[in-house]
């Protein structure tokens, strides 16, 4: 079965690619995710590290939001300004 092509490209594939390129270095965003979470944490922290670990590459990722102030404030005011619209507020 063929994945949405929105869960790609397969970064276990990718990983694969970039070695076999001579790539040393690895960065992964998981642009998907906005906070650490099970998916992120076992899948690139530990599956995909393996992995890199054993196709000779290094492998980081990139720090995730989290609660962030700028994210935190972006995301209070989306939702102060459609509570304004729907004369909530």
């Amino acid at each position: 079965m063929t994945p949405d092509p929105w869960l790609g490209p397969d970064a276990g594939a990718v990983l694969t690619e970039l070695a076999a390129a001579g790539s040393h270095n690895v960065l992964i965003a998981p642009i998907g995710f906005t906070c650490e979470h099970v998916e992120v944490l076992y899948d690139v922290d530990i599956e995909f590290q393996r992995a890199a670990q054993s196709l000779g590459l290094r492998l980081e990722r990139i720090e995730m939001l989290n609660d962030a102030s700028p994210m935190i404030e972006g995301l209070a005011d989306l939702v102060r300004n459609r509570a304004r619209e729907a004369e909530w507020l």
